[in-house]
């Protein structure tokens, strides 16, 4: 009995061992060193597969959300996170530029970010009230960050 016990025991050092030396070794598929970011040691995996990549990925300079559309108009609100400076915003229709504003309408929901002077609203062209479909994009000018659509997808369809 004493014996089946030490070697349960071996076979769970042994185990064990396996185990930390399987963990400690380098990526053999990796292509080199990785040195776009710091890592503690050579033969990390790749930069782009290693969950920390994705934790110093900053956040986007803005929040906001397009909330409202429907055949008349697009509306929403964008704020720049670190500036009290006038976010101006595009409005993109099948990727064609539409129209550019300012993005200042009060909103009252968003009084918790300064002024609440943070909406925009664009009047749908009657081009597009054709009964085919189309999709719609705001973008913030200077900058590649798409407002994100609030719920549903950026297509529409009307007919005049």
């Amino acid at each position: 009995m004493k014996s089946v016990r030490w070697f349960s025991l071996l076979v769970a050092l042994v185990t064990v061992c396996l185990l930390l030396t399987a963990c400690s070794q380098p990526d053999t598929n990796s292509s080199g060193p990785v040195t776009s970011t710091p890592g503690p040691a050579a033969g990390n995996p790749p930069a782009a597969s290693s969950p920390t990549v994705a934790a110093n990925v900053p956040p986007p300079p803005y929040k906001g959300a397009v909330d409202f559309r429907d055949c008349e108009s697009v509306g929403g609100w964008v704020v720049a996170k670190n500036s009290e400076a006038e976010t101006k915003v595009e409005f993109y229709i099948d990727d064609k530029l539409i129209d550019t504003a300012p993005a200042t309408k009060l909103r009252p929901d968003l009084t918790s970010w300064g002024t609440g002077r943070h909406g925009f609203t664009f009047k749908m062209p009657a081009a597009y009230k054709d009964g085919k479909p189309h999709t719609a994009k705001i973008k913030v000018v200077g900058s590649d960050f798409v407002v994100p659509f609030f719920s549903a997808l950026p297509g529409f369809e009307c007919k005049s």
